[in-house]
């Protein structure tokens, strides 16, 4: 289901994690992924009628990805059509995913991943899979703050306050502010399926933020072991 402006911000920001997410495990099993508009241009005609959130295209077939908020009738209802027409087009599969049950981002990050790891993760993307790795860079950047600042950051927060608060407690420079306000504008792109390629200065800007607040984590927790 395309995510609607009518669901709960948190639920929004959720469902937006989950395809990050989803979208930087596929790129790294080799598969091409499409989000928002640009499935349009990967689906057959006979799937023309769907709006999925993603496709997915690999040596594994091919997948419709759909994230929808709970597993409410109208929901199961939207997914069994989906399966219908997909009887039809051998090679093709839906992949459902529910985060109704995740209270929180932070939640859905940290069950797999400590936002140091998530860090991590990124850079070892970064040179690879540029896409994936600005979107993981994100994630960590957020879990990452909210570690360094947890009386600020108690609740999601839009990318644009994110950096106002960065800048605020002189985590990033003016020179640094205004080139996350350009990745997040890529982020946003790429996630909206309007963009296909990354620049690699914004993966670098990323990179060299998110690193900075991954050492401050690391030695804030060394100290207090």
């Amino acid at each position: 289901m395309a995510i609607q402006s009518s669901m709960s911000p948190t639920l929004v920001k959720l469902e937006q994690c989950a395809l990050d997410r989803l979208e930087i495990a596929y790129r790294r099993r080799g598969y091409e992924f499409y989000r928002g508009h640009a499935t349009r241009s990967v689906l057959p005609e006979s799937l023309s009628s769907l709006t999925p959130d993603a496709i997915a295209l690999g040596a594994g077939g091919s997948e419709l990805i759909e994230i929808l908020g709970s597993r409410r009738l109208q929901g199961e209802e939207r997914v069994q059509g989906m399966r219908k027409l997909l009887q039809k087009e051998p090679g093709w599969k839906l992949n459902v995913v529910y985060v109704d049950e995740v209270e929180n981002e932070e939640q859905y990050l940290t069950e797999r991943s400590s936002p140091v790891s998530l860090a991590e993760e990124a850079h070892a993307l970064s040179n690879t899979h540029p896409r994936a790795a600005l979107l993981l860079y994100w994630s960590a950047l957020e879990g990452l703050l909210h570690e360094c600042e947890p009386a600020l950051v108690q609740r999601p927060i839009t990318q644009l306050q994110l950096i106002d608060v960065l800048d605020s407690y002189d985590y990033v420079n003016s020179s640094e502010r205004a080139e996350l306000k350009r990745a997040a504008t890529l982020r946003n792109a790429l996630s909206h399926g309007a963009a296909n390629v990354v620049d690699v200065g914004a993966v670098a800007i990323m990179a060299s933020v998110v690193g900075r607040l991954a050492e401050i984590v690391k030695q804030t927790k060394s100290a207090t072991e």
